[in-house]
């Protein structure tokens, strides 16, 4: 249509025609918008629920292995004929009673039921037609684990799920069935750590439907199924999601669900649409509300304006310009307007565009520079760019997010959008108009879930490193017990040979083997640094008088390009440590320092005394000694710091070290309670730090020179050796009666016991720790204090997670040496003096 033709139309017609072509879009955009925030609120509550899903699927997972494990055990317990099977529930119950609540019942073959950690062994009943007896009635499951659906107790009343394995004799056969009963709230309780908004649900089912727990109203749901759901379809993937309603409670939700293949079981993890669409409806109330307002302001506006062209006759090129300024300020809502004319730099500033940034109306000119030389130094490159960009026709419009100055100083982001709306015959820009809108909430908003991220992210490696550790300990741990009991055999077995044999030559092999032994022995305790320390290998030490003993072997380890310094003041605290950890951590330092330095440099130790006042790097205030060791190599940048101290990260090659230097000198301080911190910068060299509590017992004197070892005087008493190690027992034992000992063996806690209450007589109960079956070494020690209190007790030990807690209890290290052992023994039989003139008292019981 012409203009002279619209013109000849009456003005509410040119206003209806305006109106038909701006509202469309107006509204086309808000419903386009709308769409977005909807889609954007159901996406990151499906990420939601699906991350749930997958934490719930793997908590359930985890209760139901340790549930089966606790069957497994209880089952082995029955079947071995333990005396007091009860007993064993109950204990059982209270070390996992703050995991698991649960019940135990055993059903014989024909369904009776035969023991109840609930019911009086005199009532009686029949399970036979239990779903979980019918499984299992001739092994055609196999000896597996069955998850029955929720039962009601016949007497109890209440909802539980049966976890139940089979009985089997000696003979193969089907002998009953062992129950351990699990009130379905537990499976609920991860529900009160989540929050999932109102009418939240999370579901365990079977994969069939049938639910095993809900929370919240876990009991309207018991005995009820999941219908219609996605996951009850054949050849669905092992996870999805689903919205719907649910047929228990009528609430639509979206639902995140994961099958367990393996425990035949599926988790559900449901979100309301009223919650996740809550913050939606609002918006979108408010963007009906916005757009109403702005299509009254077009009507009105375009009213007048038609008005204003009727009677003033504007040209046709005049009301282009105008009509595009206009829609970008009516596009920007309340937000600031600028309007540039490219060529003379003049530039008009809305009052709202000098408010956001703090000014009054007559505080800015109106020059492009006011503009220019408010931009961040940061962000004023990339500005420059997109604007050229849109000038010169690259990109369509301008859009720029960057900080702008304010009138106090501080920053804001900002987010501006124009385009040009005239240009030369030759197409060069002529002017531009935009809008101008302060987003720094938004940019905060960001920044903060940023920050989030990444502080879930440090916690779940700080998890996976202490997960890391702790199996490392454990492994290193077990293997040391193991090889300590080995080399305690050779250690008395070369000692024994020793006082026999006169050989010359045979000696001297001996000797040798008996030094290769000690070798095994350092080994050893070098893999304990990342177990539990051992209380048996800790001593008070004075660091000036250690570290003379080790200054050859950690100069030895340094090339001689390298200066070495020690700076150690004889008024040092003592401090209680193990000996081989301290020299293998300085060792460990040195050889750090060497791969640092290949073209030279210095390496120096240092130490001196220090009181923490304020707690801080984890250590609590008292008195430390504070060893400083600093090399001047090539350092480290802060991403390598951060990670030095973990002993599965290296930046060795192949061939060049494991890598595991500083992760063992950190685990060797940690575990004498103290700590090691690092500070250091690319090219600047490292300083390591080791703190180190100060020690309230006092560090003996230079032990003497060591001399060959002798058969220790002649003693008497009757000794209860407890080791189960035979190859132990068969050496230690021999080496005992050589020393005039009367020596009785048994392989475990419960045989010792046996044995001091068949009314033998004995001085002394020499045990091991570590030992299979109910009753450990210190279990023993702690019966034998309590029912025995004349009779001695000594300890011995190749690597335990426990401490010795019982006060006045020795403990040996393995392996010990025969004439440590028997002067053990004659101190703890008749103190100091030894046994030239004392008779021990004989304990009978």
């Amino acid at each position: 249509m012409k203009f002279s033709s619209f013109q000849r139309l009456s003005l509410p017609l040119q206003t209806l025609l305006l109106l038909a072509c701006t509202l469309p879009i107006l509204w086309a955009l808000l419903l386009f918008d709308l769409h977005r925030l909807d889609h954007q609120a159901r996406t990151l509550s499906g990420a939601q629920v699906d991350n749930l899903a997958r934490a719930f699927a793997e908590e359930v997972k985890s209760s139901i292995s340790s549930i089966d494990l606790t069957l497994v055990e209880l089952r082995d317990e029955w079947q071995g004929g333990y005396n007091d099977f009860s007993q064993v529930v109950s204990r059982r119950q209270a070390f996992l009673e703050k995991d698991i609540g649960f019940q135990v019942a055993i059903i014989n073959a024909a369904g009776n039921l035969v023991f109840s950690s609930v019911r009086s062994p005199s009532m009686s009943m029949n399970l036979a037609d239990r779903e979980h007896f019918r499984v299992h009635r001739g092994l055609a499951f196999g000896d597996r684990l069955f998850i029955s659906k929720p039962v009601m107790g016949r007497l109890s009343k209440r909802w539980s799920i049966q976890f139940t394995r089979p009985l089997i004799d000696a003979s193969g056969n089907f002998s009953g069935v062992i129950v351990l009963s699990v009130s379905p709230n537990y499976f609920g309780r991860f529900y009160n750590t989540i929050d999932l908004g109102k009418d939240g649900s999370i579901t365990l089912a079977r994969a069939s439907g049938e639910i095993l727990a809900q929370s919240p109203d876990s009991e309207n749901a018991m005995g009820k199924a999941v219908a219609d759901a996605p996951f009850l379809q054949p050849g669905q993937a092992e996870y999805g999601q689903y919205e719907g309603r649910s047929g228990l409670d009528d609430i639509e939700r979206l639902s995140s669900w994961r099958l367990l293949p393996k425990e035949e079981m599926v988790v559900v993890v449901g979100q309301s649409l009223d919650t996740i669409l809550a913050s939606y409806r609002q918006q979108r109330t408010a963007y009906f509300s916005i757009g109403a307002a702005i299509s009254l302001l077009l009507a009105t506006v375009g009213y007048f304006l038609l008005a204003g062209m009727r009677q003033r006759a504007i040209a046709t090129e005049a009301l282009v310009d105008s009509e595009a300024r206009w829609k970008f300020a009516l596009e920007g809502a309340a937000e600031g307007v600028w309007d540039w004319d490219v060529r003379s730099g003049e530039v008009q500033f809305s009052r709202r565009w000098k408010e956001i940034l703090g000014y009054a109306d007559d505080a800015i000119g109106s020059h492009i520079d006011e503009w220019n030389g408010r931009i961040h130094p940061e962000d004023k490159p990339r500005v420059l760019a997109e604007l050229e960009s849109h000038l010169y026709g690259t990109a369509p419009t301008y859009n720029s997010e960057h900080r702008m100055r304010c009138q106090d100083g501080g920053w804001k982001w900002v987010l501006e959008r124009g385009m040009v709306v005239s240009h030369t015959a030759d197409g060069q820009p002529l002017r531009m108009v935009g809008t101008f809108s302060d987003i720094s909430q938004r940019k905060e908003a960001e920044q903060l879930d940023r920050e989030r991220l990444q502080a879930l992210e440090e916690s779940r490696r700080a998890l996976q490193q202490a997960q890391k550790l702790e199996a490392l300990g454990r492994l290193t741990g077990g293997i040391a017990h193991d090889f300590n009991n080995i080399l305690q055999t050779l250690t008395t077995g070369i000692q024994l040979s020793l006082f026999s044999v006169k050989d010359q030559g045979i000696q001297t092999a001996l000797l040798a083997c008996q030094r290769a032994v000690e070798r095994g022995v350092q080994l050893t305790r070098q893999l304990l640094v990342f177990g539990r320390v051992q209380e048996a290998h800790l001593k008070a030490v004075h660091l000036p008088r250690q570290m003379q003993e080790i200054h050859s072997l950690l100069r030895g380890a340094l090339p001689s390009n390298i200066e070495f310094f020690v700076g150690m003041p004889e008024t040092l605290w003592p401090v209680r440590i193990d000996p081989l950890q301290f020299e293998l951590a300085m060792l460990n330092l040195a050889m750090n320092a060497r791969d640092a330095m290949p073209q030279g440099g210095q390496f120096s130790i240092s130490a001196s005394n220090v009181t923490i006042a304020v707690a801080a790097n984890g250590l609590a205030t008292g008195d430390y000694v504070h060893l400083r060791v600093r090399d001047t190599g090539e350092g480290m940048s802060e991403e390598v710091m951060q990670k030095a101290l973990d002993p599965f990260f290296t930046t060795k090659v192949v061939g060049k070290g494991s890598g595991m230097g500083l992760a063992q000198a950190y685990g060797f301080a940690s575990q004498m309670g103290g700590t090691l911190t690092l500070q250091s910068s690319k090219g600047e060299g490292l300083d390591v730090a080791i703190y180190l509590p100060r020690s309230l017992q006092e560090a003996p004197a230079a032990a003497p020179a060591a001399r060959a070892a002798a058969p220790a005087a002649r003693s008497r008493g009757r000794i209860l050796l407890v080791e189960d190690d035979t190859l132990v027992s068969q050496t230690v034992s021999p080496a005992l009666q050589k020393a005039g000992f009367t020596v009785d063996v048994a392989d475990n806690g419960e045989e010792a016991l046996r044995c001091l209450e068949s009314q033998q007589p004995f001085d002394l109960v020499f045990s091991d720790i570590v030992m299979p079956g109910a009753i450990s070494g210190i279990e023993l020690a702690e019966i034998v204090r309590s029912r025995f209190p004349a009779m001695r007790i000594m300890l011995a030990t190749g690597y335990s997670e426990r401490r010795v807690e019982t006060a006045g209890i020795r403990t040996l290290a393995k392996p010990y040496a025969v004439d440590t052992l028997v002067t053990a023994l004659n101190e703890e039989l008749y103190g100091a003096e030894g046994p030239a003139d004392a008779e021990p008292a004989r304990h009978v019981h």
